[in-house]
């Protein structure tokens, strides 16, 4: 075989394989739009639509103290508690909504008397404009799984935050028992209150939701409700709401 057929054959084979690589690279589209679709998805992925985008430069409020006219424009949300607060002590210029065994299970269903008409909670938060709302609600929740009793919590601000967006939210701790029920009771003790108030106390963000801690002014030396501030063992005696009050306005936000 002369050396210009070798050349030929040679140069035959070259341009087979020229040709092929050409082919291969213009028919296989998904090599090259391969990467071009996953940059497509990097950089269309959205955030998470509770994901703040703008950071906030508003600084965290004080407390300070106030006369109790800080309560004309105040909403109290309650258990028989909140009732006790309402029915012993010189709150007359703020709003209750409180019942005998209300829980956030119930508090939207619930109807109490406000100002001497039966209403629904959400009707009430419709009707007016309020400065402050307080919560204390927990007590009658115990019994129930933590997790999910809290997120019904959390429903219960958020729909007072959507109704009533420029007031502040006080969220209070609930009020521990007292030694000898906390002792007896698998269900209502200060060691279930602690934890869920501490999940309640995660809320505040001390801008427009803040929280007070009521057993501040209740508490023995050990962590429960003292013998001097009640005889259940769960309710104050009639004349210590008032302590609970004069609290409340040392807890104030302007």
């Amino acid at each position: 075989m002369d050396n210009k057929f070798l050349a030929l054959i040679i140069g035959f084979v070259i341009l087979v394989i020229f040709v092929g690589t050409i082919g291969f690279t213009s028919d296989n589209p998904e090599l090259t739009t391969a990467k071009s679709e996953k940059t497509t998805v990097a950089e269309t992925t959205l955030p998470p639509a509770d994901l703040t985008t703008e950071p906030t430069t508003e600084a965290k409020k004080e407390f300070t103290t106030s006369d109790i006219s800080y309560f004309d424009d105040a909403l109290f949300i309650g258990d028989s508690r909140t009732v006790g607060l309402e029915s012993y002590t010189d709150i007359t210029n703020a709003d209750f909504f409180s019942t005998v065994g209300n829980s956030v299970f119930k508090v939207f269903t619930e109807k109490a008397k406000v100002n001497g008409t039966s209403t629904d909670l959400r009707t009430l938060l419709k009707s007016k404009n309020y400065g402050k709302v307080y919560i204390m609600l927990g007590i009658n929740e115990l019994g129930y799984n933590r997790q999910t009793a809290f997120s019904r919590y959390k429903e219960l601000v958020n729909e007072v935050r959507k109704l009533q967006p420029d007031a502040y939210i006080f969220i209070q701790g609930n009020i521990h028992v007292g030694a000898e029920r906390s002792a007896r009771d698998e269900i209502i003790n200060n060691k279930a209150i602690n934890e869920y108030n501490a999940l309640l106390e995660s809320l505040k963000n001390e801008k427009d939701i803040f929280y007070i801690d009521v057993d501040t002014v209740f508490d023995d030396a050990n962590g429960n409700l003292s013998t001097s501030y009640s005889s259940d063992g769960i309710h104050l005696f009639p004349k210590d709401y008032k302590l609970w009050k004069d609290y409340l306005l040392t807890k104030t936000i302007k």
